[in-house]
């Protein structure tokens, strides 16, 4: 204990940090991970294994070997049977210790490491009186558990010597994709991104990661249709299977089209064919355990199985024939969804609201359709019931999740994917209204961005403007800025395609481009201070004009101010000239001839 308090003295002074959870290193969090509380990419292998069973049907197998897991077994009842108190202490011990983590939704192979030194004692005694005992038969139940598990820790050593898997693929990636191809890897702890040369290739991140905070609110197509456009420009892939593979292919009904994304590229059904497979397994001469979907902490740091896949030419059409056949996935709501939809879009409301309400019951994919019911119970007059949908909906957006951010965007795609353009905005409108943490507005921002961009590709000006004016509300960025003056000015709104174009400016002064375009768009609409201002600040910072060319160029607007009776910039630019070059008599004599007629600034 008093090793542990010099070691962490935060337990005494600080002891308030224990039950913090406002991230991923706090204890508190990670506790809520541990009892399944919450649910991160890394525990859904978890979700259907059995609590304190699967300890010894799967991980003890896998530490020790069968016959000394039946051995560990035995040593409980040994060690309460025979009446040393020393062992029995152990079996106390043990049965603590297990207690503690056995019902634990997340089971990793380390969590036994408590138990097995005492074990060990107990079933080393428990052999050692019975090879006394039995003599002849005894010795060789003794051996038949040695030698066994000591040839599978010899096996299991035998992969240290082996370059790991990851830094091989790493390798071949270097020597064998070409220079400049876009490889696509994942997030997480095993991703392949600390092998790959950035100098060399570029990187594409894989989303299932941002897919996996989306639940019950991002329809199968729209999973679909989310990745093709991520992986569209992708070269190669590269991922170890015990980093997402494994977890989202243990849980389709949680995540049916990432599940089946998996699944469809490992078995090469997506337009991408397999190039390499690294791999090494525990083995002994001819003897090899293949481990692979064992528990992925104990696989993933030292020998995980790597994949690389190349593009092939039919990736569009294989990823349309994933898109036909996703839809009949048993799995998937999307049918259910569309039914709800075709309902809405001919306003039978009370057929849309039944079977809106049904969908979402039957289907905890569908959690995004009590927006929906929201709506029409406004159309009803139904507050009441209309305030309980939207908390419904919100229920995700204010969980304290570390994904919640990413819904109202979600709700978006799945509402477009139905055709229901003026919901999903609105959708999109709840994440400017909710107050997220600070480090998440940039992504909420940049999420109405691509919400912008699909509106765009449709062609539909009115909702892209939209979702832009969206995304400045909850992060004010000069590009969207400009691209609203853009499209301002594209269908005749001068004026407002001024404003946000300054507004674009007072965000990012270094435009240089921009500040010059405005200058003269403000000039031709009559706001000669406004643009004799821009394209004063433009002259004088731009870098690639001679000190020649900035003199004349404050010449030009001096004269031009002079010719529009603003006396205050003529008088300002003639002295800006002036101080470049103090030989200009003529600009002496402007600028006296100015000062005589007493306009001064």
């Amino acid at each position: 204990m008093l090793v542990l308090i010099v070691l962490q003295p935060y337990l005494i002074v600080e002891p308030a940090l224990l039950g913090r959870s406002a991230g991923t290193d706090d204890f508190a969090y990670s506790v809520e991970i541990a009892r399944g509380g919450i649910l991160r990419p890394w525990s859904l292998v978890d979700v259907h294994t059995m609590p304190y069973l699967h300890y010894w049907t799967h991980l003890w197998p896998l530490g020790v070997g069968w016959p000394l897991t039946l051995v560990f077994g035995a040593a409980l009842i040994y060690g309460i049977w025979q009446r040393q108190w020393v062992g029995r202490m152990f079996i106390v011990w043990v049965f603590l210790a297990f207690v503690s983590v056995g019902a634990l939704h997340t089971k990793h192979v380390r969590y036994l490491l408590p138990l097995l030194p005492f074990l060990s004692l107990v079933g080393a005694e428990m052999l050692w009186r019975l090879a006394q005992r039995w003599q002849r038969s005894g010795y060789v139940v003794l051996a038949a558990v040695v030698l066994p598990a000591g040839a599978y820790g010899i096996a299991f050593a035998g992969i240290y010597p082996v370059e790991d898997s990851r830094i091989q693929a790493g390798r071949w990636i270097a020597e064998n994709v070409p220079t400049g191809s876009v490889i696509g890897v994942e997030s997480g702890g095993f991703s392949l991104r600390s092998v790959i040369s950035s100098a060399r290739h570029r990187e594409n991140i894989i989303p299932v990661s941002t897919l996996f905070g989306t639940r019950g609110y991002l329809l199968c197509e729209a999973t679909r249709r989310h990745l093709y456009s991520q992986l569209g420009a992708v070269d190669y892939i590269a991922i170890a299977g015990v980093n997402r593979h494994q977890q989202f292919t243990a849980v389709p009904e949680m995540y049916p089209a990432v599940a089946d994304f998996y699944d469809k590229l490992v078995a090469g059904k997506l337009g991408f064919a397999l190039q390499r497979r690294f791999t090494t397994y525990p083995s002994l001469g001819e003897w090899e355990l293949e481990d692979y979907g064992a528990e992925p902490s104990f696989v993933g740091y030292d020998h995980p199985t790597v994949w690389i896949f190349r593009r092939t030419d039919d990736f569009a059409s294989a990823w349309e024939h994933w898109g036909r056949e996703l839809a009949k996935n048993s799995h998937c709501g999307d049918a259910a969804a569309v039914a709800v939809a075709a309902h809405v879009g001919a306003a039978a409301w009370s057929t849309a609201l039944d079977k809106a309400v049904a969908a979402r019951q039957a289907d905890s994919n569908l959690r995004f359709l009590a927006f929906v019911e929201a709506h029409i119970y406004g159309l009803q007059g139904d507050v009441e019931r209309q305030r309980d949908a939207v908390a419904s909906f919100k229920q995700g957006l204010t969980d304290g999740s570390l994904s919640a951010y990413l819904l109202p965007w979600a709700t978006c795609l799945s509402l477009m994917q139905l055709g229901l353009d003026d919901l999903a905005l609105d959708a999109l409108q709840e994440s400017a209204r909710i107050i997220f943490p600070d480090k998440y507005i940039h992504r909420m921002a940049e999420n109405s961005l691509h919400v912008a961009d699909l509106f765009l590709k449709r062609g539909d000006a009115e909702r892209t403007a939209a979702a832009y004016r969206i995304s400045m509300r909850i992060e004010p960025q000069a590009k969207v800025a400009t691209a609203l003056g853009n499209m301002a000015q594209k269908i005749g709104q001068d004026k407002e395609a001024l404003e946000w174009w300054e507004q674009s400016l007072q965000l990012d002064q270094g435009q240089l481009a921009l500040r010059k375009r405005v200058g003269q768009h403000a000039f031709e609409l009559g706001h000669y201070d406004r643009g004799l201002d821009h394209l004063g600040q433009a002259v004088q910072t731009d870098p690639d004009l001679t000190q020649e060319q900035r003199i004349r160029d404050f010449n030009l607007l001096a004269r031009t101010a002079q010719q529009a009776q603003l006396k205050t910039w003529a008088r300002a630019f003639w002295k800006y000239s002036l101080r470049l070059d103090s030989t200009q008599e003529n600009v002496r004599r402007q600028l006296e001839h100015l000062e005589a007629d007493g306009k001064h600034p």
